[in-house]
């Protein structure tokens, strides 16, 4: 006995390792993810839903304001306000300032984003609120073309396909709708989020 554990030493194992690794085998097993429950995939849905009828809100708001504004003055009054919840924010939490080498790309980011606004808050002043959001509504198509062009991505048929239908329109879809928020006219859009599957 004394030898076969004298030869099991110099070996380089024993009995015990090989109890351990069944144990963490079983733990490995038992950590298996749960699965999230309704509520916890609502969540992130509502969230979404939220956000969308406040940006409207906001819509709603700036045109109200472009009789007496131009886009310039909204957009300079838009990035004033939000800097100020912007600095309490970044006192309460302490966050790190972006490295460096990112500093170029946060420059583009916040020249595009200007752009973006004092164009989109023009458009408010021209357009009706109802036809401003829905070619807002166009940003997917635009996105989709961008990470193609920027990323390298390289989309499938189906999204060929769904971005086709955007840029066309269709309205001859018969097929089942799972709408994800309820129809809500208060924002004075009409809008609903809903997802139209394909066949």
């Amino acid at each position: 006995m004394r030898s076969e554990s004298t030869a099991q030493a110099r070996a380089g194992y024993s009995a015990a390792p090989a109890a351990s690794r069944t144990t963490i085998k079983e733990t490995a097993v038992d950590a298996s993810p749960a699965r999230p429950s309704a509520r916890t995939r609502a969540a992130p849905l509502a969230a979404a839903a939220l956000a969308a009828a406040l940006f409207i809100g906001m819509d709603a708001t700036v045109k109200t304001l472009t009789g007496r504004f131009d886009a310039v003055q909204l957009t300079f009054l838009r990035f004033a306000s939000g800097s100020l919840y912007a600095l309490v924010l970044w006192g309460w939490f302490r966050t790190p300032m972006p490295p460096r080498a990112s500093w170029p790309l946060h420059a583009l980011r916040s020249v595009l984003l200007l752009a973006a606004l004092v164009a989109w808050f023009h458009s408010l002043k021209l357009l009706p609120l109802v036809q401003a959001v829905a070619v807002g509504y166009t940003a997917p198509i635009f996105i989709s073309l961008l990470a193609m062009l920027v990323l390298g991505e390289r989309p499938g048929r189906w999204i060929w396909a769904a971005l086709l239908l955007g840029m066309l329109g269709w309205d001859r879809y018969d097929k089942e709708v799972e709408i994800l928020t309820d129809y809500f006219p208060s924002s004075g859009t009409g809008q609903l989020n809903a997802i139209f599957p394909l066949p």
